[in-house]
């Protein structure tokens, strides 16, 4: 698996998860009705995972230092065997002056627990 965290502050550096465009539009859309200036996006993408597995998020907190995103992947019925890169967005409204300085993710994997980090 492939994991990429990101904290993004303008439209414009979104491109750095979706540099081809190839993005579906309801993800487009979300992006779009996003105000930078009173909010900013956490970006989380986990690739190699199977297109079956779908990523549940119980909580978000926001910190000076960290947005920290508590997340698990479940994988249900029907499976499948392909491999895709999953994104999720999350639109943080902002509550201070500045956005915090990372993200951090902590994902739950079939009993395994997984932590990374981004800007």
């Amino acid at each position: 698996m492939q994991f990429y965290a990101a904290l993004v502050e303008d439209e414009t550096a979104t491109n750095a998860f979706d540099p081809h465009g190839l993005m579906e539009t309801n993800a487009r859309e979300f992006i779009e009705r996003t105000d930078f200036r009173r909010q900013y996006l956490g970006v989380v993408q986990i690739g190699g995972i199977n297109s079956s597995m779908r990523v549940r998020v119980p909580d978000v907190s926001e910190s000076t230092v960290n947005l920290t995103v508590i997340a698990s992947l479940e994988d249900e019925p029907p499976y499948s065997e392909d491999r895709v890169i999953t994104t999720l967005l999350i639109r943080v409204t902002r509550t201070r002056q500045t956005v915090p300085d990372n993200i951090r993710v902590e994902l739950s994997i079939d009993g395994r627990h997984e932590v990374f980090t981004g800007d």
